[in-house]
């Protein structure tokens, strides 16, 4: 876990704020905002600038970095001016450490869950996800959280903070790998309700839920009238796919896994009535 080893106020010349910027190479820093940038410069000018806030991480290699303060630190040398801030300084174990220690910044704007998957893709405990695109680790981040540990999802429940989305695709590497190859295959985009129907079929048989759903993604060579025809059929149309929603989620879902239960029960069923489902449908193996 990541520990405070120094907490003092100090006194921010434009001098000492350029030293901290030349520490501001962290992968996950969001975006420099002049806007805010020039507001704060302002204000230190008028002398009504707040006590800012500053803090440091030193990672496992001993490399150190500014995980807060960006903005005051630009803000001070555009207006030349002194500052008061809140220094803290963390030391960080390990790299998991260190990324978790970064989505805690900061009180006045909150670190976004790109920005914390940002920071934590380059230091998961598996290097393979390094390489992942961030959409993908979103998409499965949220599947995921979505799913649990079973095969029944629980649609519409919100993460305890903002690390946790990161945290599971860590902790299931190969699902989130298995993601990704289906992604670059996709001829549609892949929904967060299909992923997480992909990630269910997958545990309940994975030597079927390949055959089924390598189909369904790639669309070649299908039979009109199969189960796989038919969900491929019903994916590729033209849809808003970045519409969510627990209505839009859950007849996603009940639509991918109704096919699927076709498939594995050898029944070649004409249409998915979903709105004839009172509840989630059971993933069968």
């Amino acid at each position: 876990m990541y520990a405070l080893t120094n907490s003092r106020m100090i006194d921010v010349t434009p001098h000492k704020a350029e030293a901290f910027l030349h520490l501001n190479t962290f992968a996950g820093q969001r975006p420099l905002d002049g806007q805010v940038v020039t507001r704060y410069a302002n204000y230190m000018k008028e002398c009504k600038f707040r006590v800012a806030e500053i803090a440091l991480a030193m990672a496992p290699d001993g490399v150190q970095y500014l995980f807060n303060g960006q903005h005051v630190c630009n803000a001070g040398i555009l207006s030349g001016c002194t500052f008061k801030a809140s220094y803290q300084e963390y030391v960080a174990p390990t790299n998991t450490d260190l990324w978790r220690l970064f989505g805690t910044f900061d009180t006045h704007r909150g670190r976004s869950e790109t920005n914390i998957i940002k920071a934590a893709r380059g230091l998961f405990v598996h290097q393979e996800l390094s390489v992942i695109p961030l959409a993908v680790l979103k998409l499965t981040g949220a599947a995921l959280l979505y799913l649990g540990e079973g095969t029944s999802p629980r649609f519409g429940i919100n993460p305890l903070s903002k690390s946790d989305k990161p945290e599971l695709v860590d902790a299931h590497t190969e699902e989130t790998l298995l993601v990704h190859s289906y992604v670059m295959q996709s001829a549609f985009p892949l929904r967060v309700a299909v992923v997480v129907a992909l990630l269910a079929t997958f545990r309940a048989n994975a030597a079927k839920a390949q055959e089924f759903w390598d189909r369904v993604t790639i669309g070649d060579n299908l039979k009109r009238g199969t189960p796989q025809y038919n969900l491929h059929k019903y994916l590729i149309q033209p849809t808003d796919h970045n519409r969510g929603g627990l209505k839009t989620h859950t007849r996603y879902y009940k639509t991918c896994v109704a096919w699927w239960n076709s498939f594995v029960d050898g029944t070649n069923r004409r249409v998915v009535n979903v709105q004839g489902m009172k509840s989630l449908p059971e993933v069968k193996g």
